[in-house]
């Protein structure tokens, strides 16, 4: 009797969780971070797909939200496609921007993905030099936008061995999304 009760909740705590995601749309923007072949982006996507939901990427190399702001595709294809959630990984090709500058980027951006649940996922430290714009992102991001903003700097260390350049060895990509897809079921 008792194991039976255990395997019926933990049935119905899983079975919630899947409807959240369940027939959802979920456009996955950004810049070459989640790009084709990466971690970050495979890992999200088979999390997405193994809940139920419908999962489209787009990424620009050197994607900034100034230029997927101005982007009419994406605009055409946020109404078309019924998006239901946004994951947002976006400024890394922006780390010389000053912070009011890039606030506006993103109240542009938002505007375009207004009404849809947005998750940002900040980019890591990987260039010398960039911490003063990515320290104060969160809060750019969130005064800017209605995303809830995943601070990578604040929560995961990224060691010369797990970057190649500026990205993020696909083995590390994926465990940035483990800890992302952590933070979103929080």
């Amino acid at each position: 009797m008792c194991a039976a009760m255990v395997m019926l909740v933990v049935s119905v705590s899983l079975a919630g969780d899947v409807s959240r995601w369940k027939g959802k749309n979920i456009l996955i923007l950004g810049d070459s971070l989640v790009g084709e072949g990466s971690g970050l982006e495979m890992e999200l996507r088979k999390r997405f797909e193994e809940q139920g939901a419908n999962v489209t990427t787009k990424a620009k190399i050197g994607g900034r939200a100034s230029s997927w702001a101005k982007d009419e595709s994406l605009k055409s294809f946020v109404a078309q496609a019924r998006v239901d959630v946004v994951v947002v990984s976006l400024g890394m090709n922006s780390c010389r921007t000053p912070s009011k500058t890039y606030g506006r980027h993103v109240r542009a951006l938002s505007r375009r993905l207004r009404g849809k649940k947005c998750y940002w996922i900040g980019p890591p430290l990987l260039v010398e030099g960039t911490a003063s714009f990515l320290i104060p992102l969160k809060r750019t991001v969130e005064e800017n936008s209605e995303c809830k903003f995943f601070s990578t700097p604040d929560l995961m260390e990224f060691q010369p061995g797990s970057v190649s350049g500026f990205h993020v060895r696909r083995w590390k990509g994926k465990q940035w999304a483990r800890m992302v897809w952590e933070w979103m079921h929080e």
